[in-house]
């Protein structure tokens, strides 16, 4: 791993280009020419429903809403490629994988290629961390939601619930006889809760469950919303 190391600052002056996601709002002025009885026919019909003799459309006001930093498919393997050259024996043409203020999303990969990176005030949603260890990455103020973390080194499980332990569900349920709904409590049995943590990380980067509800094996990478008692679950409801 190479002893070189980079503050956040130094990661302005990279020549690669950045991925962002710019939404607009547009305007569309809308104009027909028809043929009517009187005003009253077209104060009651829309244009469409009389007979149109030609139509024009022109957009007017387009406002920039929001700019999202994002991390491309195009970025990340322009970054990787940089990244392996900066890892290896052409450092001084690579460049260290730095990102910084970037939203990594929609079950995007963060692997073992990306072993040596800066991440600075990264929000990872549905990111998959796979074979990634994370004692060579730093991390920097980075927040995290419903991770997946499989095969990473530098990673702690630390058990949130003892298998086979009892939790229950809330469910709404309906009756087509008497046209009511209620909420019914299912049992759920654990068969594994873990938080992960890192060195580095004060709060977990991932939360894996796996459960027995109604004979049938679920998981989710995610906070499930289970109760331990449904006593207490109605109250707070």
């Amino acid at each position: 791993m190479p002893t070189k190391q980079e503050t956040p600052e130094e990661t302005k002056q990279s020549e690669i280009k950045e991925s962002y996601r710019v939404v607009y709002s547009e305007r569309v002025v809308r104009t027909f020419e028809v043929r009517a009885e009187d005003r009253d026919e077209i104060d009651e019909c829309y244009p469409d429903e009389l007979e149109v003799l030609s139509e024009d459309s022109e957009y007017v006001d387009s406002d920039r809403e929001e700019i999202e930093r994002f991390l491309s498919d195009s970025e990340d393997r322009e970054r990787l490629d940089h990244h392996k050259a900066w890892k290896g024996s052409e450092q001084q043409h690579g460049e260290r994988y730095s990102l910084k203020e970037c939203d990594v999303e929609n079950w995007q990969s963060i692997t073992a290629e990306h072993d040596g990176a800066l991440f600075d005030k990264c929000a990872f949603r549905h990111t998959k961390f796979e074979g990634l260890n994370f004692d060579t990455v730093e991390m920097i103020d980075c927040s995290f939601k419903s991770c997946r973390v499989l095969d990473c080194e530098g990673v702690e499980e630390r058990e949130i619930d003892k298998p086979g332990s009892l939790w229950f569900s809330r469910s709404w349920q309906y009756a087509r006889t008497s046209q009511k709904g209620k909420y019914v409590w299912i049992p759920v049995i654990i068969k594994k809760w873990v938080h992960y943590h890192t060195k580095h990380q004060e709060k977990p980067i991932g939360e894996y469950v796996s459960y027995i509800i109604e004979n049938n094996s679920r998981e989710v990478w995610d906070t499930p919303q289970f109760y331990k008692e449904p006593k207490r679950a109605a109250k707070k409801s």
